[in-house]
């Protein structure tokens, strides 16, 4: 399945260190958790990465890193 990322998340993903690499397998290959706050919104967990996306749309809003480096 294809994603698209917004503006939004390539400058957190460019600040916070992490590659689409790591992204993509957060969402290909990690967890994913309905946001419980949101109902619109998918969670995917993959190796210390998250990855937030919009579930009617398809695109990533966000990704963030849970352990330091």
């Amino acid at each position: 399945m294809r994603y698209a990322m917004s503006e939004h998340a390539c400058e957190r993903a460019d600040t916070r260190g992490i590659t689409l690499e790591e992204i993509s397998d957060a969402v290909t290959l990690g967890k994913e958790y309905k946001s419980k706050l949101y109902g619109g919104q998918l969670r995917y967990y993959h190796k210390g990465i998250c990855v937030i996306v919009r579930k009617t749309t398809k695109v990533i809003l966000t990704t963030y890193r849970l352990e330091h480096r």
